[in-house]
């Protein structure tokens, strides 16, 4: 874990054990390998904002669940106030983070299109975040691993961009629109889990048959043949280098 964030983690193992009120919520900026914290929320400034409710399937019990919260749309625009526009609209990722180490990488656009609610009990005990995926059920079609993207016990939020943490991963030729389009959906449904594993392993699993993984979405023939697109000019790309190097 980078060290930026080591005092946000140490102060989220006890969440558990004290309010939302006493730790609070931290928003940070990523940008250029460097973390900035841009606000800290303690309880009361939470329940300031404006609240709303929503009845989703919980994924853990399956059962209809009452949630009540705020928009991350809302924090997310509080947090950013203080950016300037250019550095704002460079935001393409929103990462939500929970006492335990795990982390939803969250595409910016969904929380834009859709009202994701950062959700929490009377007693602040913990925030929850929340996919509008029953009531919104259109969500459903954005091809995203929404599943995952439920996590208890939130500490803090980051805001980047998905060329921040993994630029290596996107094509530099781009002519062909089906392997960018492989990009989009290798980077934004598979990068949270195959993150610092090759490349090529990650993809050829998929081809062949994934093994079953909470919240990855389901792939249709185009989104395979996409992903195949964009094995195959990353091996492409790739060859390209190791020649122009072997040349020199």
């Amino acid at each position: 874990m980078k060290k930026q964030h080591v005092t946000c983690i140490l102060v989220g193992c006890v969440l558990s054990q004290v309010s939302l009120a006493d730790v609070g919520f931290q928003a940070f900026w990523r940008h250029a390998g460097q973390a900035q914290v841009l606000k800290t929320w303690n309880g009361d400034e939470i329940r300031a904002f404006k609240q709303t409710a929503s009845r989703e399937r919980d994924p853990g019990s399956g059962e209809l669940t009452q949630w009540r919260g705020v928009l991350l749309s809302s924090l997310l625009e509080s947090a950013l106030s203080t950016l300037s526009t250019e550095n704002k609209a460079q935001i393409d990722l929103v990462i939500l983070k929970n006492e335990s180490g795990l982390q939803a990488l969250i595409p910016r656009a969904l929380t834009v299109k859709y009202p994701v609610l950062i959700a929490f009990k009377k007693d602040l005990s913990s925030l929850d975040s929340v996919i509008p995926w029953t009531s919104r059920s259109k969500v459903m079609q954005e091809n995203l691993p929404l599943e995952s993207y439920f996590l208890k016990h939130l500490t803090q939020v980051e805001f980047t961009n998905y060329k921040e943490l993994y630029s290596e991963y996107f094509l530099k030729k781009r002519t062909d629109p089906a392997a960018i389009r492989g990009e989009k959906i290798f980077i934004q449904s598979c990068m949270a889990c195959h993150y610092g594993s090759q490349n090529k392993a990650a993809v050829q699993v998929f081809l062949k048959a994934h093994p079953k993984v909470k919240g990855l979405p389901k792939m249709t023939e185009k989104d395979l043949r996409s992903l195949e697109s964009y094995y195959q000019a990353r091996l492409q790309a790739r060859l390209a280098a190791e020649q122009t190097h072997a040349s020199r």
